[in-house]
């Protein structure tokens, strides 16, 4: 590479403008969503470009090895120096060659760097004085070489839909308990059992106040999901005249 490329992105909508698919356009001169697919790819992961937000150095330099592009590690040290510092030649640990490609670790982010030029997903290709991350800390350098092979987007599985999450329990109790004791109503034992669809059923035995049902009427009242059901049909029951109890049963 003699020269640092931008990194690419689709127009069709379907972006990932993270850091380490970035990288991997810049040094394949692919996509950042094909970049994307191979990282899941490597992975052995399900998934789509727009999932793919973090990857770790390893993830990047399998993907640049598919590539037919060699990395040698220079530099991974507990003391580590700015970018600032490196860039410059200030870091006696080692000395970069302004004719050599290099993927930079640091601290949270990925750049590639190429004698006093730099390029990432936020700011493309500038000089280096000009880029933000220049007081990060280094903890990786890698030399990239070679000349990168073409190679198609892999075909990666779709994520399944995720499940629905099972309703918060505490929450829908403790409104139920806290509505029932403004209409009076007297809150026994509650059961539940938890359904295919995420959602929890109640079994709930309450004692509602009616004047027909002189010392209140107790009964078990069927609910489900967020108990919405129960406060229903004790509404039906409450504001009925004969408090017919088969308003609880529907």
């Amino acid at each position: 590479m003699n020269q640092l490329r931008p990194a690419k992105h689709c127009a069709n909508g379907d972006q990932n403008t993270y850091c380490g698919p970035a990288a991997i356009s810049t040094l394949c001169d692919i996509t950042s969503e094909d970049a994307a697919l191979h990282i899941l790819s490597v992975r052995g992961a399900r998934g789509t470009v727009k999932s793919v937000v973090g990857c770790w150095t390893g993830d990047v330099v399998k993907v640049l090895k598919r590539f037919s592009l060699a990395t040698s590690r220079c530099y991974t040290s507990e003391k580590l120096p700015t970018l600032r510092q490196w860039i410059l030649g200030k870091a006696d640990f080692h000395q970069p060659d302004r004719e050599a490609t290099y993927l930079v670790t640091l601290s949270d982010h990925f750049v590639v760097v190429r004698g006093f030029q730099i390029t990432d997903n936020q700011q493309g290709v500038r000089d280096f004085i000009c880029s933000k991350h220049l007081r990060k800390r280094v903890s990786r350098i890698d030399l990239v070489t070679g000349v990168p092979v073409y190679l198609p987007a892999p075909d990666v599985a779709p994520s399944p839909k995720p499940k629905r999450k099972f309703k918060t329990t505490v929450y829908s109790l403790t409104w139920f308990r806290n509505w029932c004791r403004t209409q009076n109503v007297s809150v026994g034992n509650v059961d539940r059992d938890c359904v295919d669809s995420g959602y929890y059923h109640y079994w709930v035995d309450v004692t509602i106040p009616h004047a027909a049902h002189p010392g209140g009427y107790s009964t078990g009242v069927f609910s489900s999901g967020n108990l919405q059901d129960a406060v229903e049909k004790i509404q039906n029951f409450l504001s009925s005249d004969d408090g017919e109890v088969g308003r609880l049963s529907w």
